[in-house]
């Protein structure tokens, strides 16, 4: 026996007037033909707006009695707030009532959705001839509806489980993320967002080469699949592109990683990222001329990106290729100080302006100028052009994101120019930035006794021993300890 959801809406006015009165029943289903449970079901007279509630049961159906007659708004909505279904509805009374009955089961109702991804390409094209069918009135045929509620019965779960793979992936669950991904492609396996989020999936994993066929098998789908002009199409395949050749680099074949990058840059819209990797990859290959075209078109591509600059300017440094090296971390460091300052909020900047609430473009440009700087300076101090060499290291310092590096790197500087009071100075502060950083400890030591003896004092200041010991506790083996125990020895036998 059926167990109905009822809603009585008698009034003792209504039955002294004498008044006709109606009742309806329905029942709703979800696409995959289920019955929804506390779906809530409202009817609204047109001529008073008077409305009537009831809510479905556990077998998704309602009944309610005591409606006035006449034509009617009919809205449900699901337990969570979601529209179902709208319409309108005329209620009689008497042999009529029949007629009051609604079933809404969103099973057998065409989909508003794509089938493509679904389906395949011609998918639309069957879908649209049914939807014609269904608006014209048509009788739909035993198959087409059969069909018809397998269709829905896929997007239902797909939607279902789309919320469970978007948790696993924010929640950086590979594994989880990966299997939600297969099964979402056994129901979707022309929806190419998939392979592509299953390709980054799987080069998290470190499973490159199942990434690379993902991201193949996606650029495939898209192309087949997608109507879109080339203009909308081509960055999308070009990401792709870059992504797969990304896992290609991991794989060590730069070969074949320049070639999806040579394609993604001639796809792109914006190609800069594309002729970036590409710059790198050319030169893994051992191309370097053509990892400086790459480059040099990157640059072209986006003047205002430093990483373009920086990561020629690395290539031209290990091409020995110095002064080519030093002019472009010039120009380098010039376009990252002013994106920095661009990207800085000012005194007057508004404090809900982008600038406060998101400093990384500041900080990112910051940390590149610095790096370029620590750089640059190497090729300055290699060139015996130590005072160019001191200036970089000390601009270096305050926006290379390990200061001790540039500092260290001022200190020997100092010292090989004979400034040794100068380069004990920058030795501290090069340990004050980490103190566990032994080379500076050594050439403390080295500046200390150096400057001793140039003004012929003894050099056995427990400053002096105290920075050799610390050398030799942190590197016993290290490149400076033959000559650490040496000096120290000095030092025991002048007291």
């Amino acid at each position: 026996m059926k167990s109905w959801s009822i809603a009585i809406c008698l009034s003792a006015l209504l039955l002294m007037q004498d008044v006709r009165l109606a009742d309806c029943q329905g029942e709703v289903r979800d696409m995959q033909g289920r019955p929804i449970a506390g779906a809530l079901v409202v009817y609204t007279l047109e001529d008073s707006g008077k409305t009537y509630r009831v809510k479905t049961d556990t077998n998704g159906q309602y009944h309610i009695i005591g409606l006035m007659l006449g034509k009617y708004d009919l809205e449900i909505t699901g337990p969570t707030g979601k529209h179902i279904y709208s319409g309108k509805k005329f209620l009689s009374a008497g042999d009529a009532q029949k007629l009051n009955v609604v079933q809404v089961d969103l099973s057998i109702i065409p989909p508003k959705a794509s089938l493509v991804p679904f389906k395949g390409p011609r998918a639309d094209e069957m879908k649209g001839a049914r939807e014609q069918a269904f608006a014209e009135g048509k009788k739909i045929s035993p198959s087409d509806l059969a069909e018809l509620r397998a269709d829905n019965a896929l997007i239902s779960r797909y939607n279902e489980m789309l919320p469970e793979v978007q948790d696993a992936i924010k929640a950086q669950d590979w594994k989880r993320g990966e299997e939600l991904l297969q099964q979402l492609l056994e129901i979707a396996p022309y929806k190419w967002e998939l392979y592509q989020n299953l390709g980054t999936i799987q080069r998290n994993l470190g499973r490159h080469s199942d990434a690379v066929s993902s991201f193949e098998k996606g650029i495939q789908v898209l192309r087949e699949t997608t109507g879109e002009k080339p203009e909308r199409l081509n960055p999308v395949i070009a990401q792709m592109q870059i992504s797969e050749g990304e896992a290609l680099v991991a794989l060590d074949k730069p070969g074949e990683a320049a070639a999806a990058f040579r394609s993604a840059a001639q796809l792109d819209p914006k190609p800069v990222m594309a002729y970036l990797h590409l710059c790198s990859a050319e030169y893994n290959s051992g191309r370097p001329d053509e990892a400086i075209s790459a480059c040099s078109h990157a640059i072209a591509a986006e003047p205002a990106r430093a990483e373009c600059y920086q990561l020629l300017a690395s290539i031209q440094s290990n091409l020995d290729r110095p002064q080519d090296a030093i002019r472009t971390y010039e120009k380098g460091i010039a376009v990252a100080l002013d994106n920095m300052r661009a990207s800085r909020p000012s005194p007057k900047s508004n404090i809900n302006s982008k600038q406060f609430s998101d400093p990384s473009a500041a900080i990112g440009n910051a940390v590149r100028a610095g790096q370029m700087m620590q750089a640059a300076g190497n090729i300055y101090f290699q060139m015996k052009k130590y005072a160019r060499a001191v200036d970089l290291f000390s601009q270096s310092a305050r926006f290379h994101p390990y200061p001790a590096l540039p500092l260290f790197n001022l200190c020997a500087t100092l010292f090989d120019m004979g400034k040794l009071s100068d380069a004990a100075a920058a030795c501290d502060h090069a340990i004050e930035a980490d103190p566990k950083q032994p080379d500076a400890y050594y050439v403390k030591a080295a500046s200390l006794a150096g400057e001793a003896a140039k003004r012929h004092k003894a050099s056995n200041s427990r400053e002096t021993a105290a920075a050799l010991q610390k050398y030799l506790q942190l590197a016993p083996d290290g490149f400076y300890a033959n000559d650490a125990h040496a000096l120290l020895k000095e030092i025991s036998a002048a007291k």
